[in-house]
């Protein structure tokens, strides 16, 4: 991979690390929104999630946390 347009492991790492304090804030949901956004929204690499449906979730979820075959982003 590119280092200069994909994340390294160590920044991977941090990332998750980041989320999971986060998520385990007290924050309201749309702070942590923001938090979550300015932080990797606007990496080249980033594709910024707006909305995911809750059978999407439960798709996901089911599969381990890999994306399920059949998902697609909505355009």
């Amino acid at each position: 991979m590119n280092e200069l347009f994909y994340p390294t492991a160590e920044m991977k790492k941090s990332m998750y690390e980041f989320y999971c304090l986060t998520y385990e804030s007290k924050f309201s949901l749309g702070k942590k929104r923001h938090l979550m956004t300015a932080t990797l929204g606007y990496e080249k690499w980033a594709w910024r999630v707006v909305g995911i449906t809750k059978q999407a979730v439960f798709e996901i979820s089911n599969n381990k946390y890999k994306r399920p075959k059949g998902l697609q982003r909505d355009h």
